[in-house]
Order: C-alpha cells, then sequence, then structure tokens
C-alpha cells in the first residue's frame, strides 16, 4: 500500500498555470521524492468572467480567492500563483512560503503584420487587459487605440490571428514558458514597459501552521528573488494600490545593493513618474525607501482622472477625430487625452512642396537681407527649414531678423527649429497679424506660405509699404483614408474636428467614397478652428456645431473638451 503523503497541488486551469504548477511539482519531487504530488485544477472569478474587462470587475484576489479558500478548507495544501497576481498582504491564516523562477520580467509586443510599436500605424488597435500596460502604451502612442482583451494566451493569440486586434501585449514569461518565443515582435524594454511588481515570478501560499509544507517549499525558495520582488511590492504597498493599478517596479542586484525602476501614472498615461531608486543591500525594499519613492510619483502625479473606466466601453470617453496632416494630428494627440477624450486618427490632407531647395534659395536670396520673416502657419515653419537646410542654410542666416509667427503653436514650432520669435499677434490668425500691420510699415518682409498664399495679409503690408517677398512652399493635398482610419470611423466616433477648408473637402470626399460612412457628417457633430472652415463645410451642406473664437487647436480642443463632456450619440 502507498503510504507516501500526497500533496494537493491548487491551480487555475490555463495551459500555462498548469505548466507553472507542473514546473513547481517537478522541482518538489526531485527534492521530496519521498512524498507525491498531485494537481487540483480550480476556476477563480477572473477566469468565469471572460468578457467583463479586468478593471471593471475590480477587488482584490480576482485570480487568488478560490485557491486561498481551498487552502483554508483543507482540499489542497500548496496553491501555485503568479506573484503579481497575489495582494500584497498575506490573507489571515495563509502565508506565501516560496518565491521562485523568474527568467524573464519583461513585456512583449505581438503584432499581426510584424510591425514594431513605434512603427504601428495610427489607429491600430492594441489588445491588453492591464491598466498599466494600457497607461504606458498611450505614454509612448497617444494615436493608438488601446481596448480590453481576455482569455489564456492562446485565446489571445487566436483573437490577434482573426484580426480583432492589430497588436497584443502580454508578459514575456508566459510566452517562453509556452514554447512561444517565435510569436513574439518585439521585447519591449523596461524603461517603456516597467514590469508589474513580480512579474515573471512564482509564489507558493500554503497554511501558516503547516510547518512540514512551509519546510518543504523553502528547499525551492529563492531568497534573492525574493528580496527583490519584496522591494517591488513595497512601492505597489506604499502607493495604495492592488495588482490592477498603472504601477510599475522592477529591481536588479548591483554592486551598491538593489536599484529599483520605478513607474507610476494616471490610466491614461498623460501624468506620469518614473525613477530609478537605490537601496541598499542591508535595507532592501525598505518602507521608508518605498513610502519616499511613492509620495514623490503621488506628488507628480497627482491623484484622480477622468479615464479610471478606459476599459468600460458603457463609460467610454468622447472619441474625437482629428484630420489635419498626420504630423500635426499626432501633436494634438497628446491634448486630446488630457482632456479626457480619446483621438481618433484620420489625416486627410498632407503637405506637398511646391519647390525645391535650390528654387527656395535662389527665391529667398541673401538671408540678412529682410527685417521680417513672417510664419503663418506650423507647416510653412516646418518645410521652410526642411528646405532651407537641404539647400545648406541654418536658422541662424536669418539671426538678424525679426521672426513673426501668427500663433503661439506656430511660434513654438519656430523655436524648436532654432528661430528667435519676436512677436505673436494677439489674434491668432493673418487678419492679426494684419490688423498690425503699421508694426511692419516700410520693412522688407520675406513671406514663405501655403501656394493659396495670404493674399489678404500681402494686400495690407503693402498698404503700408512693405516691400514682401512671398514665397510659395507648398500645398495641401487631399488624403484618402487608411484602412485603420476607416475602421475607427465605423466603429463610430463622437466628434469631428476641421482645422482647415481643405480637410473639410477632402473627408467629405472620402465619405461620399465609402458607403459605411455615409451620413457621419450629418449625424455627428462638426468642430470648426475658424470662420474660413466652418463656411467650407457649410457650402457643402454641412452643419456646424462649434466654431473655436481663438484659431488654434488647442482652443478647439478645449472648446470640444467643455461642450462634449459625456459621449455624444453620434455615430
Amino acid at each position: 500500500m502507498n503510504t507516501r503523503r500526497l500533496i494537493r497541488a491548487g491551480t487555475r486551469g490555463s495551459a500555462l498555470a498548469l505548466w507553472q504548477t507542473e514546473y513547481v511539482i517537478g522541482r518538489l519531487a526531485a527534492a521530496w521524492p519521498a512524498l507525491e504530488f498531485r494537481a487540483d485544477i480550480v476556476r477563480s472569478r477572473g477566469d468565469r468572467d471572460q468578457h467583463t474587462p479586468l478593471p471593471s470587475l475590480g477587488g482584490k484576489g480576482l485570480f487568488t480567492a478560490e485557491l486561498e479558500l481551498g487552502l483554508r478548507t483543507g482540499t489542497m495544501d500548496i496553491a501555485v500563483h503568479s506573484l503579481k497576481d497575489l495582494p500584497i498582504a498575506d490573507p489571515e491564516g495563509l502565508v506565501t512560503a516560496a518565491v521562485l523562477a523568474r527568467d524573464e520580467a519583461r513585456d512583449v509586443l505581438i503584432s499581426r503584420r510584424g510591425a514594431m510599436l513605434d512603427d504601428l500605424p495610427a489607429n491600430a488597435i492594441i489588445g491588453t487587459s492591464s491598466t498599466r500596460r494600457c497607461a504606458q502604451l498611450l505614454a509612448r502612442r497617444p494615436d493608438l487605440h488601446v481596448q480590453s482583451i481576455r482569455g489564456n494566451v492562446d485565446t489571445r493569440l487566436r483573437k490577434l490571428d482573426e484580426g480583432l486586434y492589430d497588436a497584443i501585449i502580454l508578459a514575456g514569461a508566459g510566452i517562453k514558458r509556452m514554447g512561444l518565443a517565435a510569436r513574439v515582435t518585439q521585447w519591449l524594454p523596461v524603461e517603456w514597459f516597467t514590469p508589474a511588481p513580480g512579474q515573471g515570478a512564482l509564489a507558493i501560499q500554503c497554511r501558516a501552521n503547516d510547518a512540514p509544507v512551509i519546510q518543504m517549499l523553502q528547499s525551492i525558495h529563492d531568497a534573492e528573488l525574493a528580496q527583490l520582488v519584496h522591494s517591488e511590492r513595497q512601492f505597489l504597498a506604499a502607493l495604495g494600490g492592488g495588482c490592477s493599478e498603472p504601477v510599475g517596479a522592477y529591481a536588479v542586484r548591483d554592486p551598491g545593493g538593489i536599484t529599483l525602476q520605478a513607474w507610476f501614472s494616471t490610466p491614461d498615461g498623460q501624468r506620469r513618474w518614473s525613477e530609478t531608486v537605490q537601496d541598499n543591500a542591508h535595507n532592501a525594499g525598505s518602507a521608508t525607501v518605498a513610502h519616499n519613492a511613492a509620495r514623490a510619483a503621488q506628488a507628480a502625479v497627482g491623484q484622480g482622472n477622468s479615464h479610471s473606466a478606459l476599459f468600460a466601453q458603457e463609460n467610454r470617453p468622447p472619441r474625437i477625430v482629428l484630420t489635419r496632416s498626420r504630423t500635426e494630428d499626432l501633436a494634438d494627440c497628446r491634448a486630446v487625452l488630457a482632456a479626457g477624450m480619446q483621438p481618433v486618427l484620420a489625416p486627410m490632407i498632407a503637405m506637398t512642396a511646391e519647390l525645391t531647395a535650390q528654387e527656395l534659395a535662389a527665391a529667398v536670396g541673401k538671408a540678412a537681407s529682410y527685417d521680417w520673416l513672417i510664419f503663418t502657419s506650423a507647416n510653412a515653419v516646418r518645410i521652410f527649414a526642411e528646405l532651407w537646410q537641404a539647400a545648406g542654410g541654418t536658422p541662424t542666416d536669418f539671426a538678424g531678423v525679426a521672426v513673426a509667427a501668427v500663433g503661439p503653436h506656430t511660434a513654438e514650432a519656430a523655436r524648436r527649429l532654432g528661430f528667435e520669435v519676436a512677436y505673436v499677434p494677439a489674434a491668432y490668425s493673418a487678419a492679426g497679424l494684419g490688423a498690425d500691420a503699421a508694426r511692419f510699415a516700410g520693412q522688407r518682409i520675406l513671406l514663405p506660405c501655403s501656394a493659396a498664399g495670404a493674399p489678404d495679409l500681402v494686400s495690407t503690408l503693402a498698404e503700408h509699404a512693405a516691400d514682401v517677398v512671398e514665397i510659395p512652399l507648398y500645398h495641401p493635398t487631399g488624403q484618402t483614408l487608411d484602412a485603420f482610419a476607416l475602421r475607427a470611423l465605423e466603429a463610430g466616433v463622437d466628434v469631428i474636428t476641421f482645422a482647415s477648408p481643405s480637410a473639410v473637402r477632402a473627408l467629405h470626399g472620402e465619405v461620399l467614397a465609402h458607403a459605411s460612412l455615409h451620413g457621419l457628417l450629418t449625424r455627428c457633430p462638426l468642430a470648426c478652428i475658424g470662420p474660413q472652415t466652418a463656411a467650407a463645410a457649410t457650402e457643402l451642406g454641412l452643419e456646424v456645431a462649434l466654431i473655436s473664437e481663438t484659431h488654434t487647436m488647442d482652443a478647439l480642443i478645449r472648446l470640444v473638451a467643455d461642450t462634449f463632456s459625456t459621449p455624444a450619440k453620434a455615430g
């Protein structure tokens, strides 16, 4: 008769959980050949509900409560967990007696077409069930759409392959353990994607009064790893958070003790804090170090934000369509997110150069011969600087020339490229520049602008005896919707913004060309940057809901946020 003691190991039923449990059993069986081991499968609440986004399920112990109940009732002797799923404090009567087996803590990106994170198209749909990963994605790529994804590793990969997502983010440890490393598109650096505290490590719980089992588990316990993950979890504890919070912490041993990479953010990723914290070897993971780091993180990030229900589709942020050029839309994404809304990029305009670098240099002549250099758009700044540099020049060629910009966004673009801006009109428009034309009276002015020019401004300046050299730099070209933008618009949006008549006309043409978009521009509120853009929409028979008094995208985005504080029903 077999008299060996049976050790029952509780586990979740996924292939990854079973792999982890069999790994632990194998380690224990090698160390304790006189004992018998068996894996007993338990379904947790998190496993039973595969549809509700994890942040909406909420609660501590989402994947652990049933296993802990089995330990308390004596139906199992040990429970094998992913350490990151465990609450910080041991439940009453239970103890985490062993930590082991972290050979990989990083996250991985797996994309359907092999694109790296920075190469994914705007509006690409990224699947993750983690608030932390969502925040880290949006911090780096605010133009992406993050959607909840549930299920085990195989299920998530199947959903990706079926085209429900363009890419997914998963824990690298699980991918390696399942023999799926060949599927990885990109191993994400911990500087971008600081892992969840304890990620990649296994933890084994047992009853606190079961001394023989505790002794058995100590034989496979990794004390060095335990010290590292304790440091990570102390930071999480000091923030008062649980495993669903947007918190990252990753500790490594170095000659001076422990170095902890700590990360904290709002769920939208726009207010975030990241530091490398040193802790000496004798005070590893101390509450003092963790407390100080947590206070610094909270002070930098602040409390509360409008994205706490980011994955709750019934309470999602308004989806705001941006239709400027791709470069400009990316710059607007952060303002949209900061206002508590979700950006949808549908760039309808591209800026095409009208002349070569050599032609520009010939048209400009001697830079120092001008009194003023006037920019009427950020696009004019960018294209002028690119062509001038290609011709062998630099912004310092205009060091003695006063620079005027139509508004703060254009001025910022000019300063970034090395121009010193001397003047911005009170009214951010070409008309605003013209209203102060006396400032430019009798001056020689270089005006690089779009092919459409600025005829009213030029004539006003000429009335004040200004000598204006107008150089058509570029012309706006209407764009077709790419597959990602088309899918985003078909899925439903709440407000469409326009910053130029060209964008209005281009999107109107695309709506007519796609049956799936018919009615979009009549059922969805339209917001325009100024009266000229609004007039273009009216000429097409469209109704404009909002016109920004200040003609900047920042002002328009603020106006939209103030007006549409809850999702609209359109789209």
